[in-house]
């Protein structure tokens, strides 16, 4: 819902900084459930949302991975968090290794 809701904002707003807080989303957690959360989100934003806000571009979407430790997927053959790492770039997904997310309060990470 709140992924839908920011959607909603951000196509009732111009193209400003307002429009681009509604439009980044930011996954804490390199693991498995948060590379898989971050991919549904970069699919979710490129099929059914892309057919219900036409305003909103797939590009303006930005969806940040954080991970405390250096790489995703930790405990996994590097090639495969490799390959995750990857796909997830080439859908427009963005990770950032050695960043812990501290706190978050629906208004900043």
């Amino acid at each position: 819902n709140r992924v839908i809701d920011s959607f909603e904002h951000a196509e009732a707003c111009g193209r400003s900084e307002e429009r681009r807080r509604y439009l980044t989303f930011a996954v804490v957690g390199g693991g498995a459930t948060g590379v898989e959360l971050a991919g549904a989100l970069r699919g979710l934003v490129r099929g059914t949302l892309a057919l219900h806000y036409p305003r909103v571009r797939a590009e303006e979407v930005r969806v940040l991975l954080f991970e405390a430790g250096a790489e995703l997927l930790p405990g996994l053959p590097r090639n495969l968090a490799a390959q995750a790492r990857k796909r997830l770039c080439e859908r427009g997904g963005q990770s950032r290794g050695n960043t812990a997310g501290a706190s978050g309060d629906g208004e900043g990470l």
